[in-house]
């Protein structure tokens, strides 16, 4: 068993920035580390969301290093999260407790998953929000439309 957690792992470019996979270091602990991951999650209801939270121990010889992450998905804010919001708060989790340990760490802490869900999600509150602006738009047309035949 290594312990150099910070081998260079496979990665994929956004957006001009390298990126490695949670699969990626999940696969590098089993193939390198004694370790343990546990999960924890919870419903938030006021939020409609999963939250998630990822405790991964890795053994090293006599030493034993502790390393959490957490994450929380919204149901329903991307396509992934239209099914599987509380598998993508989990497996986010877990991904940035490896971060954290310095497994499949490349410039950021965030994972390929997280950033392409970021950008899914910055994509989707953009859409709403021209959509919101073209309903105040039409809303604010048809009252003057009103007002001006009022005044005839």
């Amino acid at each position: 068993m290594g312990n150099n957690r910070t081998k260079a792992l496979p990665t994929v470019e956004i957006n001009g920035s390298k990126y490695s996979k949670i699969a990626e270091r999940i696969k590098f602990l089993a193939d390198e580390h004694q370790y343990s991951i546990t999960t924890d999650v919870e419903f938030l209801h006021e939020l409609n969301s999963w939250k998630a939270k990822a405790v991964l121990t890795i053994q090293e010889n006599d030493d034993v290093f502790t390393y959490t992450g957490h994450a929380i998905e919204e149901i329903g804010s991307n396509d992934i999260n239209a099914t599987s919001a509380l598998e993508n708060a989990e497996t986010s989790a877990v991904g940035r407790a490896c971060a954290f340990a310095g497994i499949g760490l490349t410039d950021e802490v965030a994972s390929a998953e997280e950033v392409a869900g970021a950008k899914e999600k910055f994509k989707e509150i953009n859409n709403q929000a021209r959509k919101h602006t073209a309903k105040s738009a039409e809303a604010n047309a048809l009252k003057k439309l009103t007002e001006n035949g009022s005044k005839k």
